[in-house]
């Protein structure tokens, strides 16, 4: 009911008021997606940025990115083959996201999968099948629905696979916000479990969630996929939340 009334308020929204980016809450979206013009630039910019293809950390722009992984990863390394971002958790994505969460539009799931499946094409790898991370059904309940299930359909279209949504989240966890990256893992455990899974057996599958950070929860979805029998599990975020720290750049020239 709290989703229905939302979208409700925000369709009479749109009839009143032009529709404004959802970023800099200044400027008319642009008639080529949700975003003005501006922001839009800015996201295409962020989205370019090299990034590794192990852990998602952000690279200089003369690193190399091995799938072997970068000096940056955590160690062991995330069991998921490959990850998949288009930017870090920052604005204008960070807002785009929080909005996403709050008010599901088709202008934001269409162009966000839109973005994903151009990235994930640069992958050369073909998916049996997409599973959207799962949310508890008590946060579900709370929130209406789970964002990230029309993200993955929508992508799942376009690339060609077919949406699976037999991974489910059978423990209500804390939220993992401000814990390390060995507590989060903890946290996590033992939190999924994957119905009829016969149906996913030696297959290649894309697991999709909105932001990653230590990217535990989506080690725990892959190591839970890859016990019932999943074959290759790779993980597909809109954004990586990246700390300073976690950038690798480039070593500064001699001056000699």
């Amino acid at each position: 009911m709290k989703r229905a009334i939302q979208s409700v308020l925000a369709a009479a929204g749109d009839l009143v008021f032009p529709a404004v980016c959802p970023s800099c809450r200044m400027h008319p979206a642009s008639e080529r997606g949700f975003l003005c013009e501006a922001c839009r630039i800015e996201l295409l910019n962020q989205i370019a940025t090299i990034y590794c293809p192990r852990c998602g950390n952000t690279l200089g722009k003369h690193i190399p990115a091995p799938l072997s992984g970068c000096g940056l990863c955590p160690s062991p390394l995330p069991r998921f083959e490959t990850i998949v971002r288009l930017c870090e958790y920052a604005p204008p994505m960070r807002r785009v996201i929080r909005n996403l969460k709050s008010y599901p539009s088709s202008a934001y799931k269409n162009t966000l999968a839109d973005m994903l499946a151009t990235s994930l094409a640069q992958r050369d790898v073909e998916f049996d099948a997409v599973l959207p991370v799962p949310m508890h059904i008590r946060r579900r309940l709370l929130r209406g629905s789970n964002h990230v299930e029309p993200l993955a359909a929508a992508v799942a279209k376009r690339i060609g696979a077919t949406l699976d949504l037999s991974l489910v989240r059978t423990r209500n966890t804390p939220p993992q916000a401000h814990l390390p990256r060995t507590a989060r893992l903890k946290n996590v455990k033992n939190a999924f479990h994957l119905r009829r899974p016969k149906r996913l057996e030696n297959a290649t599958v894309l697991l999709i969630d909105d932001v990653t950070t230590t990217g535990a929860t989506g080690d725990e979805c892959v190591r839970t996929l890859r016990r019932a029998g999943v074959g290759a599990v790779h993980f597909a975020v809109l954004a990586k939340t990246v700390h300073p720290s976690q950038r690798e750049v480039e070593p500064a020239e001699s001056s000699t």
